[in-house]
């Protein structure tokens, strides 16, 4: 890479130039870009390449420093009344949304959590992805948020009582953080909906905590160590009690704006479909989740209380069976082909309960072609190299192996 010459680095503000060392190579990925006006000549060294109008920027950045620290002490007084209108209205104050309560320094363990909505597991996980420690338990979903909140804390101290120290804290849950209020919203665990659940686990476990969505968490672990491991665009979609999407650019999360990227879970398939919770009908869940195999088999004139893979495993010989397994593939590469139109990935890695059934491998490929706007479709459909704890995993790889301990007050 060429060299920057001093003038090439002169019209950079002082942020970014004090990034690069004398020899012009790339910034450290490890030291984040900050607001200029959060900065100030003291606390942060000068650049490696002398400039002759350093003191003119230092004295540019003192000034800003200024007017951002006036403007806070005169935003005060509103920052509380905001905070107590948004308790009256059941929103987390913007100023105190995923603020750590104590911060941890490095550490090597890093445990998460997949919050399902009839089990939640944990495990605990070292440096290089090794796993140390598993625990399942039941969800107390019926019992509410609060047990909710207190069997994922006891999860965690058992967890630590293996790791013998505390270690940082990912998790994988339906739904997704609300912009605008704080709170999760779209959670198939209805008890969750509208409440801070971030912010409280946060305050039980005395430390930040980083929440994403479950099939989030599904995509981050494949496209890490997993079945999309080398891919640059990955897919991953959770087919089980629910079903949800995640998606992975690079190697990263895209969450999107609205925190809802891969949400394809919700795209209305038949417009005379069952009613959905989420108040339309006909969306891809109700009719390609578990239950959704069910109530196919049930209409056909099948056994009542049979369960996806009871179906699955039955089709050579009921045609009940079959006749609702050719449905389901038909359905799930229509639904498919949707995303392949708009995002055209390099995989899609699929999970869930419903990702073991042979047939989405052998029968969906050619469905999901016939769907998609294209005369040669090579996207292949694979399996979640670690099954059922790739959530689980992507729950951990939330948090980098060894996180720098963050600066006091700041986001996790």
């Amino acid at each position: 890479m060429a060299r920057r010459s001093a003038r090439a680095l002169r019209g950079l503000p002082l942020a970014r130039r004090d990034l690069h060392d004398p020899t012009g190579c790339r910034p450290d990925p490890d030291r984040p870009l900050l607001p200029t006006s959060r900065l100030c000549h003291r606390s942060h060294p000068r650049p490696a390449v002398p400039h002759r109008d350093d003191h003119h920027h230092d004295r540019r950045l003192g000034g800003q420093h200024r007017r951002a620290t006036s403007r806070g002490l005169a935003l005060g007084s509103n920052r509380r009344g905001h905070a107590r209108g948004c308790r009256r209205q059941g929103r987390v104050p913007a100023q105190n949304r995923g603020h750590p309560l104590r911060p941890l320094a490095r550490c090597p363990v890093r445990i998460g959590i997949d919050l399902g909505g009839t089990k939640i597991e944990g495990i605990a996980m070292d440096a290089s992805g090794r796993e140390l420690a598993r625990r399942r338990i039941a969800t107390p979903a019926v019992r509410g948020y609060d047990a909710i909140l207190e069997a994922i804390a006891a999860l965690v101290r058992d967890l630590e009582g293996v790791t013998e120290g505390p270690c940082t804290v990912g998790v994988g849950s339906p739904g997704a953080i609300s912009h605008k209020t704080g709170v999760l919203k779209n959670s198939n665990t209805i008890c969750l909906n509208g409440r801070p659940l971030r912010e409280d686990l946060a305050r039980r476990l005395d430390r930040p905590v980083r929440l994403e969505n479950d099939a989030n968490c599904l995509a981050l672990s494949e496209a890490r160590d997993g079945a999309g491991q080398g891919r640059r665009c990955v897919f991953a979609v959770i087919l089980g009690t629910g079903v949800g999407g995640g998606l992975v650019l690079d190697g990263a999360l895209w969450p999107g704006r609205q925190h809802i990227a891969g949400e394809w879970g919700h795209n209305v398939l038949e417009t005379d479909g069952p009613a959905c919770y989420c108040g339309r009908r006909g969306c891809v869940e109700t009719l390609l989740s578990g239950p959704g195999l069910a109530a196919s088999y049930r209409a056909l004139g099948g056994q009542d209380g049979a369960t996806a893979q009871e179906i699955a495993s039955r089709a050579a010989c009921d045609a009940r069976a079959q006749a609702a397994l050719d449905l389901y593939c038909a359905r799930l590469g229509r639904a498919l082909g949707v995303v392949v139109n708009i995002l055209d990935p390099d995989v899609i890695v699929l999970g869930g309960g419903l990702s073991a059934i042979p047939a989405l491998y052998t029968e969906v490929p050619t469905l999901l072609a016939q769907a998609a706007f294209t005369d040669d479709l090579t996207t292949p459909i694979v399996p979640a190299q670690h099954g059922a704890a790739s959530g689980v995993r992507g729950a951990a790889h939330l948090w980098p192996p060894s996180p720098l301990e963050p600066r006091k007050g700041a986001a996790p």
